[in-house]
């Protein structure tokens, strides 16, 4: 069995890897409409950003490299790291992919630390990183969930 001490660096890691990605989601070039090149004068076609939302941010190309870049390395953790978009909800769901984590354990351990100061004030920063690429977004809710994909424990934060 994997002891609570290796389930909560995990837990550390996955919180700094969030704030990562949130810095890669405001780095990310927003999404344009870009009209083709025309060389005929009397266009009145202009080229106009298009809103950027939740998930045209996630699915863009440029955040998705930052994604893949950054999951690479944690990957050799027993982390894996999935980014959606629900509406005005970014949802980071992180799977243990290592076998012998005695799930009853893990999920006191993460319950206890997704309520804690610290996962707390690094989800807000997060939360301020996004809102300056999309000002709608609401909220944040952090995921962890099994090797099988059964939800532990999760959190949203507004």
């Amino acid at each position: 069995m994997r002891s609570i001490k290796y389930i909560k660096k995990l837990s550390a890691l996955a919180a700094a890897f969030l704030l990562c990605i949130a810095l890669a989601s405001c780095s990310a070039s927003p999404v344009h409409n870009d009209v083709e090149s025309n060389d005929d004068v009397s266009s009145t076609e202009s080229t106009q950003p298009e809103e950027t939302t939740l998930e045209i941010m996630v699915k863009s190309e440029d955040f998705q490299k930052q994604v893949e870049t950054l999951s690479e390395s944690y990957e050799s953790k027993g982390m894996k790291l999935e980014i959606t978009a629900e509406g005005n909800t970014l949802i980071y769901t992180c799977s243990y992919t290592v076998d012998g984590v005695d799930i009853d354990e893990a999920k006191e351990t993460l319950e206890e630390y997704l309520h804690s100061d610290t996962m707390t004030k690094s989800i807000e920063e997060v939360l301020q990183y996004v809102k300056k690429t999309v000002p709608e977004t609401e909220s944040v809710k952090v995921v962890y969930v099994d090797n099988d994909g059964n939800e532990i424990v999760s959190k949203e934060y507004k």
